[in-house]
């Protein structure tokens, strides 16, 4: 679907939204005379909806689990799961420090965070997390974890259940999303 048009320009022009390729070739009263091919552009639109909750890990019913407590029977049995999740540094109150680590995984609970607990030699990204958060610990800050609750996802119009998040690209939609959240409120970022 290709037009080819002659456009005098004397200045600046908003060209529509189309791929435009012009070439300048000749000169008429001061102005370029350029020959225009536009190619339309077919855009689309997807449309994503995620409503959700964080909600805190708890190491056993009622008491929230804080690094580095070793993983308990109840966190085995509730978190074993895809999940996506938050570590969140803070002195007193959580947020009051506005730092946070956002991550996934195919199973939180014992794998992912018990690499944190217990890198192996060669999980460099886990040693790095880990030495960090001994350092805020020598801070005297604490660190708690959080699991993102998903109540609706909906992708291109397409309602999805929780058991999307079995699909790594799901969950990775998620935690960018959830990082673009945060940082709209000001935390800081770290990575994983």
């Amino acid at each position: 679907n290709k037009r080819w048009r002659a456009t005098v320009a004397p200045g600046r022009r908003k060209w529509p939204l189309a791929f435009i390729l012009a070439l300048p070739v000749l000169r008429y009263n001061g102005c370029r005379v350029f020959i225009v091919s536009e190619t339309e552009i077919n855009m689309s639109q997807l449309q994503i909806s995620l409503t959700f909750v964080w909600e805190s890990v708890l190491l056993r019913e009622n008491v929230e689990y804080l690094f580095p407590l070793a993983v308990s029977p109840f966190m085995r049995s509730r978190y074993k799961e895809p999940a996506v999740f938050k570590w969140e540094i803070y002195m007193k109150n959580p947020g009051d420090k506005k730092l946070v680590y956002i991550g996934e995984a195919p199973e939180l609970c014992p794998k992912r965070l018990y690499g944190y607990l217990n890198p192996g030699p060669t999980q460099v990204a886990n040693k790095k997390i880990n030495s960090e958060f001994k350092d805020y610990l020598k801070d005297n800050l604490k660190i708690k974890l959080d699991i993102c609750r998903i109540q609706d996802l909906a992708f291109g119009g397409t309602m999805l259940d929780t058991k999307a998040l079995a699909d790594k690209h799901f969950r990775r939609l998620v935690v960018e999303s959830m990082i673009i959240d945060h940082e709209k409120r000001g935390y800081t970022v770290a990575d994983l």
